[in-house]
């Protein structure tokens, strides 16, 4: 959102957390009731992961669980907090 919105220079930091297609469009099934299609209309219309990256200092890989994703935020949270 930073990134689209052209927000950029409002942040000191950009992390982004990246999955997977197919965990994307499961994950908005299940939590959203969207069908598929819709979500990965949605998923073209925005900059690509690879986009992202470009502007991101840190990349949180989110293909586990939430517990893991937990970890992964604490993990790079403690690498970059003083």
């Amino acid at each position: 959102m930073l990134i689209e919105a052209n927000w950029l220079p409002l942040a000191d930091e950009v992390w982004l957390v990246v999955t997977n297609k197919t965990a994307v469009i499961d994950r908005v099934a299940s939590q959203r009731g969207m069908a598929a299609k819709e979500t990965e209309a949605r998923i073209a219309s925005q900059l690509s992961d690879s986009e992202r990256r470009k502007y991101a200092q840190v990349v949180i890989e989110n293909d586990g669980s939430l517990d893991a994703l937990r970890q992964a935020i604490e993990t790079a949270w403690r690498r970059v907090s003083p």
